[in-house]
């Protein structure tokens, strides 16, 4: 810094005091510098955690067969973990910006739209919203729709994120057992 006079910055873990520091070092004029030093411990700590939450959370989302996502206050997908590919076929960059009841078939679209619509309102958390989705093939997906919403510091919706559980086989056990009965009583 003090031959070149170009400003250097970084930050730097001191064992022996236990500290992390920020360094800047300014050439003042040929020959001579002044070094910065600010304790950044704190700070360092912080981002350690963020980075450590950030890695579990992602962790999680991978080794979970439920699809998480995230959608905006105008219901749009702005995040779709892998998962949504073995629920509905498609890839998250495929679902991003597209809105729930895109995917799925028109009266059932109406019938989750006013429920959600009623839920956003109250800005509400919901649990097990049951709902079917259209997969890309044109399969159906029975699913239970689980979230939370995302609100401002002012209150204000910002959206939604939460997962959806695939249940088809469940409803197929229970339609199975349902026919069951009837044949039994006819």
């Amino acid at each position: 810094v003090a031959r070149s006079g170009a400003p250097e910055h970084f930050e730097i873990w001191v064992e022996g005091l236990g500290n992390w520091f920020s360094v800047a070092v300014y050439r003042t004029q040929p020959g001579e510098f002044v070094a910065l030093f600010d304790v950044i411990t704190e700070r360092k700590q912080a981002e350690f955690a963020i980075r450590e939450s950030e890695h579990r959370f992602h962790d999680i989302v991978e080794a979970s067969a439920d699809w998480i996502w995230e959608v905006d206050a105008e219901g749009r997908y702005v995040y779709a973990s892998e998962s949504v590919e073995q629920l509905l076929g498609y890839t998250p960059t495929e679902v991003i910006g597209k809105t729930p009841f895109d995917f799925m078939p028109p009266d059932e679209a109406v019938r989750v739209r006013a429920e959600f619509l009623a839920i956003a309102e109250r800005k509400a958390p919901f649990r097990d919203l049951d709902n079917i989705n259209l997969r890309k093939d044109g399969g159906l997906r029975h699913v239970w729709t689980n979230g939370m919403p995302i609100l401002g510091a002012d209150g204000t919706l910002l959206g939604y994120r939460g997962l959806d559980r695939d249940i088809t086989e469940r409803k197929l056990a229970e339609k199975a057992l349902r026919d069951a009965h009837e044949r039994q009583r006819t």
